[in-house]
């Protein structure tokens, strides 16, 4: 498990950044994919995923006393 420190505008800034790659990916004309439709697959499968898990991030919760 990796763990990160960012601030919540950064998070809310990668969790956009993926959706923009995602409908970047799902827009792609056929001429543009060529012969590398495994790939491109590949690549929203990836996308899809790291969506998933960043919907499921943990917050670490500190109070002060």
């Amino acid at each position: 498990m990796i763990t990160l420190e960012l601030t919540p505008r950064q998070f809310f800034y990668i969790q956009a950044a993926v959706r923009r790659d995602l409908e970047g990916l799902e827009e792609m004309a056929p001429w543009e994919i060529n012969d590398q439709t495994e790939q491109h697959a590949e690549e929203i499968r990836r996308n899809l995923e790291v969506g998933r898990l960043l919907s499921r991030v943990e917050q670490e919760q500190v109070v002060a006393h």
